[in-house]
Protein backbone atom coordinates (compact mmCIF):
# COMPACT_ATOMS: atom_id res chain seq x y z
CA UNK A 1 0.00 0.00 0.00
CA UNK A 2 1.37 3.37 -1.14
CA UNK A 3 -0.18 5.97 1.33
CA UNK A 4 0.64 9.60 0.25
CA UNK A 5 -0.26 13.26 2.51
CA UNK A 6 -0.51 16.16 0.82
CA UNK A 7 -0.17 19.33 2.62
CA UNK A 8 -3.18 21.75 1.62
CA UNK A 9 -2.84 24.16 4.26
CA UNK A 10 -2.40 27.82 3.47
CA UNK A 11 0.66 28.70 1.05
CA UNK A 12 4.08 28.58 3.48
CA UNK A 13 2.22 27.04 6.18
CA UNK A 14 4.50 23.61 7.30
CA UNK A 15 2.82 20.61 8.51
CA UNK A 16 4.62 18.55 10.80
CA UNK A 17 3.29 14.86 10.75
CA UNK A 18 4.17 11.41 13.27
CA UNK A 19 2.89 8.84 11.91
CA UNK A 20 2.94 5.47 13.66
CA UNK A 21 1.18 1.87 13.54
CA UNK A 22 1.53 -0.94 16.64
CA UNK A 23 4.71 -2.17 14.98
CA UNK A 24 6.11 1.09 13.01
CA UNK A 25 7.12 4.18 13.96
CA UNK A 26 7.61 6.61 11.13
CA UNK A 27 9.01 9.71 12.85
CA UNK A 28 8.32 13.30 12.84
CA UNK A 29 8.69 14.62 9.33
CA UNK A 30 8.16 18.12 7.87
CA UNK A 31 5.64 18.55 5.05
CA UNK A 32 6.15 21.64 2.96
CA UNK A 33 3.96 19.98 0.33
CA UNK A 34 3.93 15.90 0.47
CA UNK A 35 5.16 12.90 1.75
CA UNK A 36 4.89 9.38 1.31
CA UNK A 37 5.60 6.09 2.65
CA UNK A 38 4.84 2.48 1.30
CA UNK A 39 4.26 -0.56 3.88
CA UNK A 40 2.47 -3.77 3.38
CA UNK A 41 -0.74 -4.45 4.81
CA UNK A 42 -0.59 -7.19 8.17
CA UNK A 43 -1.43 -10.80 6.64
CA UNK A 44 -4.20 -10.95 9.06
CA UNK A 45 -5.90 -7.83 8.59
CA UNK A 46 -6.61 -5.11 10.65
CA UNK A 47 -3.60 -2.69 9.59
CA UNK A 48 -3.98 0.71 11.16
CA UNK A 49 -1.49 3.77 10.96
CA UNK A 50 -2.24 6.94 13.05
CA UNK A 51 -0.92 10.28 12.83
CA UNK A 52 -0.98 13.51 14.53
CA UNK A 53 -0.24 16.93 12.38
CA UNK A 54 0.53 19.86 14.16
CA UNK A 55 0.72 23.22 12.05
CA UNK A 56 0.83 26.51 13.71
CA UNK A 57 -1.63 26.77 16.49
CA UNK A 58 -2.91 23.25 15.67
CA UNK A 59 -2.59 19.92 16.82
CA UNK A 60 -4.60 17.36 15.30
CA UNK A 61 -4.95 13.49 14.52
CA UNK A 62 -6.70 11.18 12.49
CA UNK A 63 -5.97 7.67 11.39
CA UNK A 64 -4.27 7.60 8.12
CA UNK A 65 -5.07 4.18 7.16
CA UNK A 66 -7.87 1.96 8.50
CA UNK A 67 -7.91 -1.41 6.33
CA UNK A 68 -11.56 -1.72 7.10
CA UNK A 69 -12.38 1.62 5.99
CA UNK A 70 -9.71 2.27 3.43
CA UNK A 71 -9.43 -1.20 1.96
CA UNK A 72 -12.20 -1.08 -0.86
CA UNK A 73 -11.55 2.34 -1.90
CA UNK A 74 -7.62 2.42 -1.85
CA UNK A 75 -6.16 -0.88 -3.55
CA UNK A 76 -2.72 0.28 -4.25
CA UNK A 77 -2.58 4.22 -2.90
CA UNK A 78 -3.89 6.69 -0.93
CA UNK A 79 -3.77 10.04 -1.35
CA UNK A 80 -4.25 12.12 1.82
CA UNK A 81 -5.09 16.40 1.38
CA UNK A 82 -4.49 17.90 4.74
CA UNK A 83 -6.74 20.58 5.48
CA UNK A 84 -7.42 22.47 8.07
CA UNK A 85 -11.02 21.17 8.67
CA UNK A 86 -9.73 17.54 7.93
CA UNK A 87 -8.43 15.32 5.84
CA UNK A 88 -9.34 14.30 2.48
CA UNK A 89 -8.87 10.64 1.07
CA UNK A 90 -8.91 10.49 -3.01
CA UNK A 91 -8.23 6.53 -4.12
CA UNK A 92 -6.68 4.69 -6.78
CA UNK A 93 -7.08 6.13 -10.02
CA UNK A 94 -10.26 6.44 -11.82
CA UNK A 95 -12.02 7.81 -8.34
CA UNK A 96 -12.89 11.59 -8.95
CA UNK A 97 -14.14 12.49 -6.04
CA UNK A 98 -12.63 13.18 -2.63
CA UNK A 99 -13.82 12.02 0.36
CA UNK A 100 -13.31 14.23 3.66
CA UNK A 101 -13.61 13.12 7.17
CA UNK A 102 -13.31 14.97 10.57
CA UNK A 103 -10.35 15.10 12.93
CA UNK A 104 -10.46 12.51 15.52
CA UNK A 105 -11.45 13.82 18.77
CA UNK A 106 -9.19 15.03 21.38
CA UNK A 107 -7.56 12.92 23.64
CA UNK A 108 -9.64 13.18 27.23
CA UNK A 109 -6.70 12.93 30.13
CA UNK A 110 -7.39 12.05 33.75
CA UNK A 111 -9.88 9.93 35.15
CA UNK A 112 -13.59 10.35 35.36
CA UNK A 113 -14.85 10.82 39.00
CA UNK A 114 -16.17 7.62 41.15
CA UNK A 115 -19.82 7.47 41.56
Amino acid sequence: MHVVIQNNLPVGTTLTVHCKSKDDDLGFISIPIRWEFVFKPNIFGGTLFFCSFEWPGQFQRFDIYDEDRDVGYCKHRCLWKIFPNGPCRHGDVGQEADDCFPWNPPIQLGRKPLI
